[in-house]
């Protein structure tokens, strides 16, 4: 291989490392949000993965503008959307849970709202699992607490 044909593969290898490093930090390890939950619950294990401490979590989901808070031995619902589009068909208990609950609303004429609860087992982030239902906004105007909201959502799957 002559000294040409080395320095097109140093390039091109020094391309192949900088440009993705570039684009992240461009991203500067900030969410893309989603409306979509599992997408969603997917970006946020890229930034918070399985092993992570709850206090890196609660930093970096407070970088991304969310607001947090810790919630010990809880109860909260994990909701999605059935495979054919009915919405919070599938709704899944987690009771006596240590978890940390995030909330963020984005939008300026019409809102979008995206909560999540990162589970963790003696500070160490165990499993994310993103909540997303339309309900949570209609009731959150009505000045529920968020306990009020898991207990409403309890009771319609019970």
């Amino acid at each position: 291989m002559n000294i040409n044909h080395q320095a097109l593969l140093l390039t091109i290898l020094v391309i192949c490392i900088i440009i993705p490093s570039v684009k992240y930090r461009a991203r500067g390890g900030k969410f893309q949000f989603d409306d979509d939950p599992d997408v969603m619950e997917q970006e946020i294990l890229r930034l918070i993965p399985l092993g992570s401490s709850i206090e890196k979590a609660k930093e970096i989901m407070e970088n991304n503008g969310f607001q947090c808070e810790y919630f010990e031995n809880d109860s909260f619902v994990r909701v999605r959307d059935d495979p054919n589009g009915r919405p919070r068909v599938r709704q899944t208990l987690y009771e006596n849970v240590c978890h940390l609950y995030c909330d963020i609303s984005k939008g300026l004429i019409v809102q979008r709202r995206w909560q999540a609860s990162i589970v963790h087992e003696r500070g160490v982030v165990s499993r994310t699992l993103e909540v997303f239902a339309g309900l949570i906004d209609y009731i959150k105007d009505l000045d529920w607490t968020q306990t009020d909201v898991d207990r409403a959502i309890i009771a319609t799957i019970q």
